[in-house]
């Protein structure tokens, strides 16, 4: 997976999938639990957050396009189902990430 496409694929895949887990996580188990479903919901909901940045260990091993192609997915789609910190977070890792991979390139 090489092409900037399949990295939009993933980034609005992971992102999607993520706000839908989310909403469902939210409403059903406050309303299963009453109020500890609702503080068991906000714990679940760091986790997945926690779970989307540790993903991004593994741009390591991504490619510059599919790196592109994922920031691209993260800045068109996050910017509408994702909060403020949480998409910066993201960007600045692949970011950071993106400008090693070119630096690195150049200095080859």
């Amino acid at each position: 997976m090489e092409h900037a496409e399949h990295g939009f694929m993933a980034a609005a895949i992971g992102l999607i999938s993520g706000f839908v887990l989310s909403i469902v996580v939210s409403s059903v188990f406050p309303a299963l639990f009453g109020e500890s479903g609702r503080n068991l919901a906000i714990r679940i909901n760091f986790l997945l957050i926690i779970i989307g940045v540790v993903e991004l260990e593994r741009a390591k091993y991504w490619g510059l396009l599919y790196s592109l192609g994922y920031f691209s997915g993260l800045i068109l789609i996050g910017r509408y189902i994702m909060e403020s910190w949480e998409l910066i977070i993201y960007c600045l890792i692949v970011g950071l990430y993106i400008i090693k991979k070119v630096a690195g390139k150049v200095g080859t």
